[in-house]
């Protein structure tokens, strides 16, 4: 292993003791986390931990980022979460930023190693069983001593730092910003509604933060005010739990909701909003509804990357359902059988394929389809590959973004993995990020940094974490 590639392992897990929502974690549990803390730094090239306030149900990397003026090696990205009190306090979409070291080549030179595996073994504290860095960051352009202060500084902002929270009716179970323009984010909730906002309309984290440093200062419930509403609500899931929100890549303000009303809804926000004059929240009617099973209930639903008028929907009735919405509602559904024998929870189609499905089910499976076959047959549709990934239910499943072969699958049991597709029988995954306590409920790869990715789980914790480089070599 190159152990100068080792660049950053901050732990700050504990978690929070005003706040009873977090499930009791296991004896078993904490051992086998102090043993990950152990092996971090042979694991990960890049490693951040945050422990929030409350969980977050759903994560968002933005597209966008900016390189710190003093040093290249240093950029600042922003991230979209929710929060889920269960009723205790307000809940807030957050948006915040997170400062990432890289480690890699910039403007055709290599930068220097950050910490050798040297300098990790003279910072381990053996009584708090981590690792403790305090290593200034070096610059491969000769940064002075004030400048390497500067950068430590600026470094220490590694984690998390929620600049903007807007209130909402209740928690958010997913979030999802407009492809076409970020400002714009959606989120669906335990109620089932759709909420639309568009972030420059709210105000910064400054004056809403004072009731949200601690449970102990909540002073009880307020009602959303004008500053918080929504720019467009939409009542569209028979007050159902909705987990399923997709943007059309392909053409904008096209937005697909599922929930377990067993309905999916397409909304065509660009073209409704433009309609509508009202100087408060906007609601209309959605551009088509599909049923796809009411007794049991849509757990997602994406739209093809690369085409705009497909998308598929995953059931709680193990069904994946695709979907035309150029053709009548009774012949747009192409059903493919129930392999799963369990709800489907997740569903990702391929960004760079727009034949290949990836699916994770209740029970652990996940499982690739190529969707020609649904069209030839869909009752003897069977999957590509399938495979035993995870020992409890599977929450999200999302193909990368640039390599066509590498998916990554979350579950209950507490794991992200990462699996090579491509490989003629997939026995183990290629990657298991086994950092968080509890159960993982969402992750979502960086589109900025190919091997990066973000996941929440229900022990209050965000991790930002890449594969040691030294693991994924044969992919770089």
């Amino acid at each position: 292993m190159n152990s100068s590639e080792v660049i950053g392992v901050h732990s700050d897990m504990a978690i929070q003791s005003g706040v009873d929502m977090v499930p009791a974690i296991s004896a078993e549990a904490e051992k086998n986390y102090r043993i990950w803390k152990k092996n971090a730094p042979l694991l990960y090239s890049y490693l951040s931990t945050t422990s929030l306030l409350w969980p977050s149900l759903t994560v968002q990397w933005f597209p966008d980022y900016e390189i710190n003026p003093l040093n290249a090696r240093v950029r600042k990205q922003r991230m979209a979460l929710g929060t889920y009190t269960g009723g205790q306090m307000d809940d807030y979409l957050q948006l915040g930023n997170i400062h990432i070291i890289n480690n890699s080549t910039v403007s055709g030179s290599t930068l220097e190693p950050l910490l050798s595996l040297e300098d990790w073994e003279n910072n381990y504290d053996g009584d708090k069983e981590e690792f403790i860095v305090t290593k200034p960051l070096g610059n491969s352009n000769g940064a002075t001593a004030k400048n390497s202060q500067l950068l430590l500084q600026s470094a220490k902002k590694l984690r998390l730092d929620i600049i903007q929270k807007i209130k909402t009716e209740c928690e958010i179970n997913k979030l999802r910003f407009m492809p076409q323009n970020p400002d714009v984010i959606a989120t669906i909730n335990n109620r089932g509604v759709v909420s639309v906002y568009d972030r420059t309309k709210h105000k910064s984290t400054a004056a809403t933060l004072a009731s949200l440093i601690s449970p102990d200062t909540f002073q009880g419930f307020s009602s959303l005010g004008d500053e918080d509403r929504p720019v467009i609500t939409l009542d569209a899931h028979n007050f159902q739990d909705g987990w399923g929100l997709s943007w059309n890549v392909q053409n904008e303000g096209q937005l697909l909701s599922g929930a377990m009303d067993g309905n999916v809804r397409l909304w065509d926000i660009k073209r409704s909003y433009k309609s509508q004059k009202s100087s408060g929240p906007i609601s209309f009617p959605p551009a088509q509804s599909f049923t796809i099973n009411e007794a049991k209930g849509v757990n997602d639903v994406k739209w093809f990357a690369l085409h705009d008028s497909l998308f598929v929907t995953a059931g709680e009735d193990g069904y994946l359902t695709l979907i035309d919405i150029r053709v009548p509602q009774s012949s747009a559904m192409n059903r493919n059988q129930p392999h799963h024998f369990v709800g489907i929870n997740s569903v990702s189609v391929s960004p760079l394929n727009n034949f290949v499905v990836a699916s994770g089910d209740a029970s652990g499976i996940v499982s690739i389809w190529d969707t020609r076959n649904w069209k030839q047959d869909p009752a003897q549709a069977t999957p590509y590959k399938t495979w035993k990934g995870h020992s409890e239910s599977i929450t999200n499943v999302s193909w990368n973004p640039t390599l066509g072969h590498v998916l990554a699958s979350s579950s209950q049991d507490k794991t992200v993995k990462i699996w090579d597709v491509g490989l003629d029988e997939i026995r183990e995954p290629l990657f298991i990020h086994g950092g968080h306590m509890l159960g993982v409920n969402d992750f979502d790869w960086n589109a900025n940094d190919e091997w990066m990715i973000g996941s929440v789980g229900d022990d209050n914790s965000l991790h930002v974490w890449r594969a040691s480089d030294e693991i994924i070599k044969g992919y770089l």
